[in-house]
């Protein structure tokens, strides 16, 4: 943790693997509806509340992500999503297929709709939270998605190691923009 106006940091420890602290993070951290911070690791899940980490055994996640629908942080898990709320309660939903996440979640986006898009490496996936189901949008991409943001009109723009897409939502149809790698 670093202060800003003091110019100090605080080193926050969380327990990890083999009796050693935590040092296994990875990019995506989020934070609750009561300002809690949630860091994906590769040995679980660290929750922070400002006075004490607690860790959830919750496998390797890559990505966390604050969900206003159902008030629970969603995280990544290796061929689905997890989801804790604030009793720490943990939900996980899992492509049993694992064709349609078929592997761990590296971005996570809500839409309109209130359905999770997942981008993984090996396609663009969205969890229907009313069918309670995961579907794969079509399209050229061949390699992994790793970041995906909203755009104007319910359009999504996706990226990845072969380029940079828009999502139409209103044709369904993903569109290659830039072939660079993003």
């Amino acid at each position: 943790r670093l202060d800003m106006k003091s110019q100090t940091k605080e080193e926050i420890l969380a327990p990890g693997p083999f009796h050693r602290k935590e040092t296994d993070y990875y990019y995506g951290a989020s934070k609750d509806k009561k300002g809690f911070l949630y860091f994906p690791t590769h040995y679980g899940l660290v929750k922070y509340n400002y006075q004490n980490t607690k860790k959830f055994d919750t496998g390797i996640s890559l990505i966390t992500k604050y969900d206003s629908v159902s008030n629970r942080i969603i995280f990544g898990q290796m061929n689905g999503l997890g989801f804790i709320n604030e009793k720490e309660n943990i939900e996980i939903v899992i492509d049993s297929s694992k064709q349609l996440v078929p592997s761990h979640p590296k971005t996570i986006v809500l839409d309109e709709e209130g359905n999770i898009w997942i981008g993984n490496n090996g396609c663009l996936t969205i969890y229907d939270r009313k069918k309670k189901c995961f579907s794969k949008i079509e399209g050229g991409r061949k390699h992994g998605v790793f970041y995906i943001n909203k755009a104007v009109n319910a359009n999504f723009w996706v990226g990845g190691k072969d380029g940079v897409w828009i999502y139409n939502s209103q044709e369904a149809e993903l569109r290659r923009v830039d072939d660079g790698i993003f």
